[in-house]
Parts: structure tokens; sequence; C-alpha cells
């Protein structure tokens, strides 16, 4: 890193950069993996589980064959949870990945739901984020699986969204890198401005959408993977 990569970034007196300052501020609100957080992760456990209850399904995970969401799955079905794995198929699978999720799952014994998006509407949108040169082209990938998530977690009353971001490995990416996950007004203008299609099918939130599923319905994302080692 330097500040040509970077025009935020500094370093100390040894060298350090200001995001290794940045991560150990933010580390001890965001990391509950020491053996004293243990009762943390159990009381978690225990509410998906009691939510749950008379329900095909406690939680769901996210599901793309890679390292993450794979050691998610295990972790899961290893604490007792009865998760939906869901897996958003943007267009770009490989053979790999669709055979690691096969054996995953049938491994496991978790029940899949794949949604296959309209790749005419997708292809558009991320060609507008390649035109409109935005520093994360994952944007519009990253946005439809959230709403995804949500809309099948109200539809089916489950509370909890297990996901697999880690905060330990991913926390260094600079905030003027990776704006916008959540901000269809933002998604909507680079495709209004440089996209060929309307995203008719598109899965979104808004604000309001947002809201209404944290607050009237109740669902809780948990990043998992900040509780283990």
């Amino acid at each position: 890193m330097d500040t040509i990569a970077d025009p935020d970034i500094t370093f100390d007196e040894q060298g350090r950069s200001s995001y290794y300052h940045q991560y150990h501020e933010r580390a001890s609100s965001r990391l509950f993996n020491t053996p004293e957080h243990a009762d943390k992760l159990e009381k978690i456990i225990s509410s998906i589980k009691a939510s749950g209850k008379g329900k095909d399904y406690d939680c769901i995970i996210g599901i793309s064959g890679g390292v993450d969401s794979t050691y998610v799955a295990w972790k899961a079905k290893q604490m007792g949870l009865r998760p939906l794995a869901i897996h958003f198929d943007n267009g770009w699978n490989s053979e790999l990945a669709v055979s690691n999720i096969e054996k995953t799952l049938r491994a496991l014994d978790i029940d899949l739901f794949t949604y296959v998006i309209n790749w005419e509407e997708f292809r558009s949108l991320q060609l507008a984020f390649l035109k409109a040169s935005t520093p994360d082209g994952e944007i519009p990938t990253d946005h439809a699986i959230f709403a995804l998530f949500f809309k099948i977690a109200a539809e089916k009353g489950i509370k909890y969204i297990l996901n697999g971001n880690n905060f330990a490995t991913e926390s260094v990416m600079p905030l003027t890198w990776s704006y916008g996950h959540i901000d269809f007004k933002y998604i909507s203008a680079v495709n209004k401005q440089f996209g060929a299609t309307n995203l008719k099918e598109y899965p979104y939130l808004t604000p309001l959408k947002y809201g209404w599923y944290t607050f009237a319905k109740g669902i809780r994302i948990i990043s998992i993977l900040n509780y283990l080692n």
C-alpha cells in the first residue's frame, strides 16, 4: 500500500499504516473469538434454535462454493442448526464451485435454494459499473445477495441470516474502494447513466425495505466467523 493506491493512507514513525491502527481499534468491538467470549456465541446459537421451533429452518446461510461459506455451512451443522442454504447464481459460476456446493450440502444434509438472476439485466449492470470506472465491480452481486436473503427470510419466517464475512481477513479494505453495498440509489444511478436495460427483476434493498426487514420482521444478520477462532 502507498499513497498512490490510496491517497487517504498514513504511516506512523514505525512505518505502520493507518489501517493497522484502525484494525486494532475496531477489532475489540467486532471480534468475539476468544475463550472469554464463548458465552456470546452460545447465546446466539440458543436464540437461533428457539426462533426456529416449529419451522423447517432456523437460519439462512449463503453458499458460493468458496472457503468461507463452506466453513459456515459446516459450523452451522456442527452447532446443531437447521440452515437453508441459498446460492446466488450471477452467471459466473465455475464448475469447481458448483461441485463444491453439491458435495458440501450433500454431506451435511442441507437443503439448497438457487436463485438464477436475469442474465441480460445483470450483464448490463456489470458493464455499467465497468464503464463508470467504479472501484468495486462486485457491488451489484453483493447488493442482490443481501436483498435476496432478506426477502426469503421474510417469506419463510426465518429470523437469522448467517453470513461469511470475516472481519479478521476483510477489514483492511479502504472504504473509498468499496462503497455502496446497500445503496440501491447509487447502483440504479450507475445503471441509468451507463447501462442498457432497466432493472426490472434485479433484487434490491431500499432504506424502507431494510428497516421493514430488520425492525418490523426482526431479521438479524450474524457474521458468525467473527465469533470463531
